[in-house]
């Protein structure tokens, strides 16, 4: 097998770019409109969420609904294929946890297994209850 480019290397210079983590993680909770993924952010400005947001649609990452028509108002939120990305956030969660718990844990002391288990039922359960959406999130809205 042969590929154009190495998976991890290419997957990590996306989720890397700044503020990236950040919207996708507030995606994995909720369908937002840009100004609530603003203020939830405020270190962000709106031209540079409108540049991560824009990549992370064309990429098939998160999806656009319309939430209203008068006013035209839209709602981000993760698609299917953004949702591939939950197990593997949940992953990096634990394994920063272990490595930085002392920077990380307001208890360092805290059991291994308990971190486990929460960031598996935070990732999952989030994961589990999103509805199917390739049926109506609508990549041609821009």
């Amino acid at each position: 097998m042969e590929f154009k480019q190495p998976p991890i290397p290419y997957l990590l210079r996306i989720i890397t770019k700044k503020w990236t983590v950040e919207i996708l993680e507030l995606l994995f909770n909720a369908e937002l409109q840009f100004s609530e993924i603003e203020r939830a952010i405020p270190e962000i400005s709106g031209k540079v969420l409108s540049r991560r947001v824009k990549e992370l649609f064309e990429l098939g990452l998160i999806g656009k609904i319309i939430s209203s028509m008068t006013p035209l108002e839209f709602k981000y939120r993760i698609s299917d294929q953004g949702k591939l990305l939950q197990p593997l956030f949940g992953q990096l969660a634990v394994v920063s946890t272990r490595l930085f718990r002392d920077q990380i844990l307001e208890d360092p002391n805290t059991d291994t297994t308990e971190i486990e288990s929460f960031f598996q039922q935070y990732y999952h359960a989030k994961r589990d209850s999103t509805e199917e959406l390739d049926h109506d999130v609508d990549k041609d809205v821009e």
